[in-house]
C-alpha cells in the first residue's frame, strides 16, 4: 500500500519474462499519468493510442 505505480512497475519489469513489454508498459504509464493528472489530459489521438496499446499489452500478457 502507498507504493507509487511507477515504482511498482519498475519492480515488476525486473522480471525477465516481461522484457519485451518494458517500453510499451512505460509508455502506457506516462499516458495514464497524463490522462489522470494533467489538466489538459490527452487529445483524442492519444486516448486512442492508449486504448490500442493497452489492448496490445493485454494480448501479449495473455499469451505468456
Amino acid at each position: 500500500p502507498g507504493e507509487p505505480l511507477a515504482d511498482w512497475l519498475e519492480r515488476a519489469l525486473a522480471e525477465p519474462a516481461l522484457s519485451e513489454l518494458r517500453a510499451p508498459l512505460r509508455e502506457l504509464l506516462l499516458l495514464h499519468y497524463r490522462y489522470r493528472f494533467d489538466p489538459h489530459s490527452l487529445d483524442d489521438r492519444e486516448k486512442q493510442l492508449l486504448m490500442q496499446n493497452v489492448d496490445a499489452v493485454l494480448q501479449s500478457l495473455s499469451q505468456m
